[in-house]
């Protein structure tokens, strides 16, 4: 085929597939740098170094709640939408408030050091990177969340893919170059230190684009719609990064090494999920808004099947995994992976039904049972992982994800009220069978035949319903009915 007929195809599909298409290449490559570098810095790094990485990040996550009030999410796509005749100042303006809540945080913390070093147990310079990190690296995030609301994918996917090739670039030559010093602060500082640098460039043209003005109502509407999410989103994070926190805390740092790649193996599935996610969602509220939940139950359970199928698959070849990330210094973590690949398809499920909760504009109700999932955790965390050890993690994050899923399934039953628009008995069905299939292959990892067999035979499977698969493909993304 020439390049003339290519470019002719590919001019036929619509546009919003051709974004989405690009959008999820290009997330696909990002986290492919990930993985290809981690191999890299597991084998020049301690199991302990590793782990203050993990560490570092699972409270950057939450510390990014509140010190830059999660303003590139939510209230950004709604405001880009009410502002779209002055969205350059809107943008400036939440970028000048980010900062200001930055500096309040940091500020406590600052007055609470001692205190919060020894809860988080990172040291003074890291706590200080931090700052800078989220005092300039949110302009990047609205940047790129304007561009992918005006639909310039090519601009996202271009410097997506730039960026973090940089920043990882840069953290495995200095890695490797580092010596007598801690090569997880290594990895941390010049990974932050890029990813700054980059962003204070967009920083910049942030304020020129907005002619350096700030407008103290965009300011206002902005806290005034996010203040109320901000125990929602804390909650979330708290529950995705909650135990390897408390790992550390109460197992040290080497335990969080091992843990964090065990969770890092086991979200691979994750990939998948966030691919299909990104073209079902719009898919799910196109046909909602009409009442075709005929169409919608059918694209679901399809997409629940299919990841239920990735989340298996994963828990099967995971020593395999451990071992080509991590070597074998992280092969006692390998019984992480089956209940951390179980609790990925009930973080998926909890993601479909909070959709209808969030279609209904029931925000508060969302927060509630975040809470409670977060706090189930934590408790459980605190009673069991000083008993049993990291490995209790692995399970009492299972237990809360199914907690959580509950919750908002209730949620979504109250809110509907008679309205079906799942067929829920079949989507709980694919969660229980994918949950006890990931439980019991973790019985045979010492038993690779049986493994390799299964792999085989769900390989087998996916070839033969490969049309079928494909048909699911195009109706996602392209937005196509069929009737195969």
């Amino acid at each position: 085929m020439s390049m003339k007929a290519l470019s002719i195809l590919i001019q036929k599909i619509p546009f919003q597939a051709r974004a989405s298409a690009v959008i999820l290449i290009s997330s696909f490559i990002t986290s492919a740098f990930g993985f290809l570098t981690t191999p890299v810095f597991t084998r020049l790094m301690s199991v302990e170094e590793f782990g203050l990485v993990t560490q570092y990040n699972s409270v950057l996550e939450v510390v990014t709640v509140v010190a830059t009030l999660s303003l590139s999410a939510g209230v950004y796509q709604v405001a880009m939408n009410e502002f779209s005749s002055d969205r350059d100042t809107f943008t400036f303006s939440s970028m000048i408030l980010s900062n200001l809540a930055t500096i309040v945080v940091f500020a406590i913390i600052f007055v609470l050091r001692e205190r919060v070093i020894n809860i988080i147990k990172l040291t003074p310079d890291l706590i200080f990177c931090m700052f800078l990190y989220l005092l300039i690296y949110p302009a990047m995030q609205m940047w790129m969340a304007k561009q992918r609301y005006e639909y310039k994918y090519k601009t996202v996917a271009a410097v997506s893919i730039f960026s973090v090739a940089f920043n990882l670039g840069t953290a495995v030559v200095c890695v490797i170059v580092a010596k007598n010093v801690n090569l997880g602060a290594v990895k941390i500082w010049s990974m932050s230190l890029t990813q700054i640098v980059t962003a204070l460039v967009v920083y910049y043209f942030l304020g020129k684009n907005a002619r350096w003005k700030i407008d103290w109502r965009y300011i206002k509407y902005a806290f005034a719609f996010n203040a109320p999410l901000l125990i929602h989103y804390l909650a979330q994070y708290v529950l995705r990064s909650s135990d390897k926190m408390m790992i550390t805390y109460f197992c040290g740092e080497r335990a969080t090494g091992l843990y964090g790649l065990g969770s890092t193996v086991a979200s691979i599935a994750l990939m998948a999920w966030s691919a299909m996610a990104a073209s079902l969602t719009p898919y799910m509220y196109s046909h909602i808004n009409t009442k075709e939940y005929d169409k919608v139950n059918r694209a679901v359970i399809a997409v629940v099947g299919i990841f239920g199928v990735c989340c298996i698959g994963v828990a099967l070849v995971g020593p395999e995994i451990v071992y080509i990330l991590g070597s074998q210094k992280y092969m006692e973590n390998i019984q992480l992976i089956p209940p951390i690949a179980a609790s990925s398809l009930l973080a998926a499920i909890y993601g479909i039904y909070s959709t209808i909760v969030f279609y209904h504009h029931k925000r508060t109700s969302t927060a509630i049972m975040t809470i409670i999932a977060a706090g189930i955790n934590i408790i459980l965390n605190y009673i069991l992982i000083p008993k049993y050890g990291y490995i209790a993690a692995a399970y009492t994050t299972e237990i809360a994800y199914l907690i959580y899923t509950f919750l908002h399934y209730a949620n979504y039953r109250r809110i509907v009220g008679e309205e079906r628009v799942f067929n829920d008995k079949i989507i709980w069905a694919i969660t229980g069978i994918t949950t006890i299939s990931c439980l019991c292959v973790g019985m045979f990892y010492d038993k690779w035949i049986i493994r390799y067999g299964l792999v085989l035979m769900a390989f087998i499977v996916i070839v033969c319903l490969r049309t079928r698969i494909l048909a699911i493909v195009k109706v996602l993304i392209g937005g196509r009915e069929t009737n195969e």
